[in-house]
Parts: structure tokens; C-alpha cells; sequence
């Protein structure tokens, strides 16, 4: 399976119009996915193919993250206080979604999400592993099973963004990075 988004053309250079998510199989080609409104995309798809994820404009006009089933229904992921959200990423069973969201303030937040458990801001969940002033920005990939993700975060430490990769098992007990600099940030603390 592949999945997308396509735009119409509104005039006759080929600009403008809607962005359309899809979803594309070998043996069923191109179909479009629910929306709530105009817009929306679909980035990521689970390995069995189950669960697709990106987000979707709200009868707002506003994008919210969103999951659609194999069946082509639509789930929104919910909200961390504030808006815009979008889904980037998807474990290969489809358990655990990743992504960003606007917080009550309206700054852009990682979150995870997980059946039963909802949106989870990654900033609260490990907080006590940020520096002050240090935050988690979004979260672009989520390993196959769901325990390691990668995103981009500010650390105040260095005073510039660096990407980070976050080992959530022992939650939150462990904490990996990808760039030297982001060790400030993110810091591993183990107990005796």
C-alpha cells in the first residue's frame, strides 16, 4: 500500500485547489480517504497496512491529526489544548501514532497516541528529562514496535534545535539522542 495526497488544479497553469488525501494498492488503485472538510494528507501507513496517518482540516478550516482504518473511516486523534495537530508516523501494528500538536498556548508539541491512553504531549510524560527551557517540538518517526521515536526539539542548553531519539521502555527512564548537542537537553538518568 502507498499513501499520499494529490491536489486538484483550480485554473489553467495547474495551481491551487484542494489537497486530497489517498491511499493506493496493487490490486485497488487510487481511492480517496474520508475528510472532515477540504484538505488533508495522509503520510504514513502501519506495515500490515491497517492504519494510515496525517491529518485532516476541521469544519474550522483547522488541520487535526487523523488515522483512518483500512476501511477508509476516520478517527481524529484528539488535541494537546490548542490547534493545528497532524500524525507523521505509525508503528507497524498501528498501535502507536506520533506526530505534533499546538498546546493551550498554541506551541507546536511531540505527541504520542495510543489506543485506550489518547494524545500524550511527550514534553509532559518526560519532563523531568528536559532541560529548563528544553522542549520537544514534533515527533517525525516511531520505530516498528513503538518504542523508539525521533523528532526535533529546542535545546536551550545550545540554544538551537537538534533532533532528537527517545527510548520509551522503561518509560521514562531511558533517553537516547542523535546529535551530541541535544544531550543537554535530553538527559538519561539511570538509579542505583
Amino acid at each position: 500500500m502507498v499513501v499520499g495526497y494529490d491536489q486538484a488544479t483550480t485554473d489553467d497553469e495547474g495551481v491551487g485547489g484542494e489537497w486530497r488525501a489517498f491511499r493506493w494498492t496493487r490490486t485497488g488503485g487510487t481511492a480517496p480517504l474520508a475528510t472532515r472538510s477540504a484538505n488533508s494528507q495522509s503520510l504514513a501507513v502501519s506495515a500490515d497496512g491497517s492504519i494510515l496517518v496525517g491529518w485532516t482540516e476541521d469544519t474550522t478550516g483547522m488541520w487535526r491529526a487523523a488515522k483512518w482504518g483500512a476501511d477508509g473511516s476516520l478517527t481524529l486523534l484528539g488535541a494537546l489544548g490548542g490547534a493545528p495537530s497532524a500524525a507523521y508516523s505509525v508503528s507497524a501494528n498501528g498501535a502507536v501514532i506520533v506526530g505534533s500538536a499546538a498546546d493551550s498556548a498554541g506551541r507546536a508539541r511531540a505527541f504520542r497516541w495510543a489506543a485506550g491512553v489518547g494524545m500524550e504531549d511527550l514534553n509532559r510524560v518526560y519532563a523531568r528529562l528536559l532541560g529548563d527551557g528544553s522542549f520537544l517540538e514534533a515527533a517525525y518517526g516511531v520505530s516498528p514496535d513503538g518504542r523508539y521515536i525521533v523528532g526535533a526539539g529546542y535545546n536551550a542548553a545550545t540554544n538551537r534545535f537538534e533532533g532528537f531519539l527517545l527510548d520509551t521502555v522503561p518509560e521514562p527512564a531511558s533517553l537516547l539522542t542523535l546529535s551530541v548537542g541535544l544531550i543537554g537537553l535530553l538527559r538519561a538518568r539511570r538509579r542505583p
